[in-house]
């Protein structure tokens, strides 16, 4: 019975994120399309940060109430930053072929590989010496949060010199504005309430389901808040890839991805401290490091992220989480 109220809570949240994410792409189009910057800039703040939101609220949570929960703060890291890439960005691309803009890989994906290799650094003295303490310490946690510092210096440099205004190229990739600019910023703070509120409910209710079959700490993180936190970003991919939006999907996952380590992570550490992470392997950072690779690959090769190399994401992916699973 308790399984059955849980999978009901799930679709519940899963409904009520799908209503959500038209909404929130809609307002965040329309405001790229009013302010006339590109939806890249847009996907890097509004929709980057507004979807990493619950991941944030977990993080603080599992810190806040110890007793070795820092398994779902990590877990969700590692899970939501793979699973962005290799799942979201792949599907989008299945669905519709994304273009890349010069931006995206000449300074975006950079900041992006620098990140998760500091990231995945940090945790290298845990890994080799499993008597190591604190992997993830409060120096770390600075470091991380310093990088995250560039990324916001870059974002104000971009908006402030409005670099992607006369990119045509993507002003005409971004659809007509659907709402006025006061309805847009309505339906973006509304649709992110959903959105984030939706997240949750789901994720309580698949983690309820998960720990009723005796999945792990790690796993349950890994896969089932890992997807749930990554719900938003998953549903605004899909659907504005469907609309030729490209641009705003994978600039939302560029800056969810460094905003999740470089500040979600980092800023609970600062403030409760360190913590070790001996239930986390090389496999689990290893899949970071590969999914941002192959993401800066696909995205420099043609400056298109192919149908073909989409579904080669979708494969790695599901490989993973068989790994994980089995």
């Amino acid at each position: 019975m308790a399984i059955f109220i849980s999978l009901l809570l799930t679709i519940g949240g899963l409904a009520l994120l799908a209503k959500m994410t038209d909404i929130f792409v809609d307002g965040a189009s329309s405001i790229a399309k009013h302010l006339r910057v590109s939806a890249t800039v847009i996907g890097l703040t509004i929709v980057a940060f507004g979807t990493s939101a619950p991941e944030f609220f977990i993080a603080l949570t599992s810190r806040i109430s110890g007793s070795g929960s820092t398994d779902i703060a990590m877990g969700n890291i590692v899970g939501s930053g793979v699973l962005r890439i290799l799942l979201i960005l792949g599907l989008a691309a299945v669905i519709r072929p994304i273009r890349v803009q010069s931006a995206v890989s000449k300074r975006e994906l950079p900041l992006l590989i620098l990140t998760t290799c500091a990231f995945v650094a940090t945790f290298l003295d845990q890994i080799l010496d499993s008597a190591a303490a604190n992997a993830f310490s409060r120096i770390d946690a600075i470091m991380m949060l310093l990088i995250f510092g560039i990324f916001i210096y870059y974002l104000r440099m971009i908006i402030l010199h409005r670099r992607a205004i006369q990119d045509v190229d993507n002003i005409d990739a971004i659809a007509d504005a659907r709402f006025t600019k006061k309805q847009a910023i309505f339906a973006v703070i509304g649709g992110l309430i959903g959105l984030i509120i939706g997240a949750q409910l789901t994720v309580a209710g698949a983690t309820a389901v998960a720990e009723g079959l005796g999945m792990s700490e790690r796993v349950i993180a890994i896969t089932i808040i890992g997807i749930g936190t990554s719900l938003p970003e998953l549903l605004v991919a899909a659907v504005a890839a469907k609309r030729g939006e490209g641009t705003l999907a994978i600039g939302s996952i560029i800056g969810a991805n460094i905003f999740n380590i470089g500040f979600v992570i980092a800023l609970p550490t600062l403030i409760f401290g360190g913590f070790s992470v001996a239930s986390f392997s090389y496999v689990d950072l290893g899949m970071m490091l590969i999914a941002v690779f192959l993401l800066a690959l696909f995205s420099t090769s043609d400056r298109k992220i192919q149908r073909s190399e989409g579904l080669a994401m979708l494969i790695i992916f599901t490989l993973y989480m068989i790994y994980l699973i089995i």
